[in-house]
């Protein structure tokens, strides 16, 4: 959103500035010219002014130019709703509403030449006695008539003299381009509304067909279903990154910037990966471009269980997790984890094998972080990175000092949701969260 006023009076001097003041001197034009010269005044006068100002009105249809700007108001609108629904029916009233305006200013003229005397001719405002009926009648018929030029309707306004059949004629060839072009366009946009959910709805025949032919249980088939209706689907409405072409032609450092943006509010909840935003960008492009991985769960399914060699860290991005972990008197310690949690960030820092069990709640979907790619991406800046070496390092100290101990009950504390708070101190101050303490 551009807000300085020197940039918009440039855009503006360059684009509408000159049709707006052809307009406005039209305008002016017209109202000077009715106080300038009174009936009173001079018969003569006032009939050469008559026909002036006759002409000057022709010049007011400049005022459809403003139409275009139309245009730019529904990309905004497109943008602001950014559904492909509302797209498509859009274009469907647009070039419905196109039709009704391009019959509307035919029907004036049709109207304008009826009126007009042809000595030794009639005209069809005559024919059908039109001069004494009132205008909405008037007007209908001859919005009625131009409709019929342009579809492939008929009604009984014929032409009767020559300037009325020339008329017609040109609107019929007119009536050739514009009704194909605008009917093709409804069709297409008709289309496209019936493919939103036709590759869904098939390719979801063709996997209950496979399961009944599987003879898979009618339970199973119907979690599957289920699972499809509610996650897949919307999912498939959504774009996602690699639908996008244009992206894939970007300039590398541009498009780590798009997945930059897309993922870094997900995991940058962690004081760790905000301070490496801060203080390295380029780590964290690749980060994001490289160590990411999305994960979707539906309700019930397993994330990880008890004793699993651990692989990444996880962030909740939408759902509700439970952590489950067998402590030493042998009750379950549970956990509920939403949006902007996270666990297992040991695994970053040291081997770990995970120490309980993570299943979901709802469906839920989750962003993980693959160590070993995490670790590569760090070694390519090690010399830049000495601060996060040391965040590492005291994150296991802080470990190693808990298990020293020897205490059982402190042994408790290492889980997958382990946060070590020396480690943290280590990190700039801007990067703790105000509530991190509440976490």
């Amino acid at each position: 959103l551009v807000m300085n006023h020197r940039q918009i009076i440039a855009k503006y001097i360059r684009t509408w500035f000159l049709p707006d003041i052809v307009v406005v001197l039209v305008d002016w034009c017209l109202l000077i010219s009715t106080r300038m010269v009174e009936p009173e005044e001079g018969m003569g006068d006032y009939l050469v002014m008559g026909k002036v100002l006759k002409y000057l009105r022709v010049f007011r249809v400049l005022r459809l130019l403003r139409l275009r700007k139309l245009h730019e108001a529904l990309v905004l609108l497109d943008e602001y709703f950014n559904s492909e629904y509302f797209s498509i029916i859009k274009s469907m009233f647009f070039n419905m509403a196109t039709i009704l305006v391009i019959s509307h200013f035919l029907g004036c003229l049709w109207f304008t030449i009826g009126t007009m005397g042809i000595p030794g001719w009639l005209s069809w405002v005559k024919q059908h006695r039109l001069e004494d009926r009132d205008w909405a009648w008037q007007y209908l018929t001859s919005l009625h008539w131009s409709l019929t030029q342009l579809t492939p309707g008929s009604m009984d306004v014929q032409p009767q003299n020559i300037p009325e059949r020339a008329v017609a004629v040109m609107v019929l060839v007119l009536g050739m381009i514009v009704f194909s072009s605008i009917v093709s366009s409804i069709t297409a946009a008709m289309n496209s509304l019936k493919n939103i959910t036709a590759r869904y709805n098939k390719q979801r025949w063709v996997l209950r067909r496979f399961l009944r032919e599987k003879s898979i249980s009618t339970e199973l088939i119907t979690r599957v279903t289920i699972y499809a209706d509610n996650i897949i689907k919307p999912r498939l409405r959504q774009v996602s990154l690699h639908e996008v072409e244009l992206l894939n032609l970007l300039p590398r450092s541009l498009y780590m910037d798009v997945v930059l943006e897309l993922y870094d509010q997900d995991i940058e909840v962690h004081p760790f990966f905000r301070a490496l935003h801060v203080q390295n960008r380029v780590v964290m492009q690749k980060v994001c471009n490289v160590s990411l991985q999305q994960v979707v769960l539906s309700e019930g399914d397993v994330l990880f269980s008890l004793g699993e060699t651990a692989h990444s860290m996880y962030f909740v991005k939408s759902g509700e997790m439970r952590y489950t972990r067998l402590q030493d008197d042998h009750t379950w310690e549970r956990e509920e984890l939403t949006r902007a949690h996270w666990s297992c960030e040991a695994v970053l820092w040291t081997s770990w094998v995970h120490q309980g069990n993570m299943r979901a709640n709802i469906d839920s979907e989750l962003l993980a972080v693959n160590s070993l790619k995490l670790q590569e991406v760090c070694l390519q800046h090690r010399a830049e990175l000495p601060s996060f070496r040391r965040y590492g390092c005291e994150f296991v100290r802080g470990m190693n000092q808990i298990i020293m101990e020897g205490d059982s009950k402190d042994e408790v504390h290492l889980s997958d949701l382990l946060k070590i708070q020396s480690a943290i101190d280590l990190l700039p101050k801007y990067s703790i969260p105000a509530n991190w303490f509440g976490h």
